[in-house]
């Protein structure tokens, strides 16, 4: 499961980092984003020490605020709309700030990585699971499943899923004990004070 969730933050990191538009609304266009996406990065990974070009683009590929009121599930409703924005903000943070450091990490080892996007793409027409295949040299191959939605004229991201393991879901227990204990204010307060710290705070453990 660390393996997979290595895979998980590698992708996430891929994705926080560049963008395409495609109008066609059919799972052919969301797979070409994604395959355009991760291509473009491991094609140019000094753009990732661009903080200017990566905050700007990752709002184009991530709903981060679909992503939130998954993962907060029924907290979600009973937030305030200023405690709503303020997660968005923050969960948003956390993620661009894990993920993009992983990434970089994993680039500057001089990994070697290829994407197969043959697979069959799951889901409906307009919510179509994107599935891939992600090989370091020399391990097996990791399923890695992009859950998409068409809005706006764009495709955006929604949730990651790596061997099983569900961003939304890999976060939600955690976010819905703290809720339950310190509160949505101390939540917010707690993730805030993830990203002012350093080094990068780890990532939830994956569900067994």
């Amino acid at each position: 499961m660390k393996r997979a969730f290595t895979y998980l933050m590698l992708t996430l990191g891929l994705l926080f980092t560049t963008h395409l538009s495609w109008a066609a609304l059919n799972a052919e266009g969301a797979k070409a984003l994604i395959k355009n996406t991760v291509d473009q990065v491991l094609q140019q990974p000094e753009k990732l020490n661009d903080s200017v070009w990566v905050d700007t683009l990752v709002d184009k590929v991530f709903d981060f605020e679909r992503m939130s009121k998954f993962v907060l599930g029924r907290h979600w409703k009973t937030a305030t709309p200023a405690q709503q924005v303020a997660f968005v903000k923050e969960f948003r943070s956390l993620l661009v700030r894990t993920y993009s450091t992983s990434l970089k990490k994993s680039i500057a080892t001089g990994k070697s990585f290829s994407v197969n996007y043959d697979l069959p793409s799951a889901g409906s027409k307009d919510r179509p699971k994107i599935k891939t295949l992600v090989t370091e040299s020399g391990k097996r191959p990791i399923t890695v499943d992009y859950d998409m939605y068409f809005v706006n004229e764009v495709w955006k991201v929604y949730n990651v899923t790596v061997e099983g393991v569900s961003l939304v879901t890999n976060y939600q227990n955690e976010f819905d004990n703290d809720v339950r204990t310190i509160g949505m204010d101390g939540l917010i307060k707690k993730v805030f004070t993830q990203n002012q710290s350093a080094p990068v705070p780890p990532s939830p453990t994956p569900m067994s």
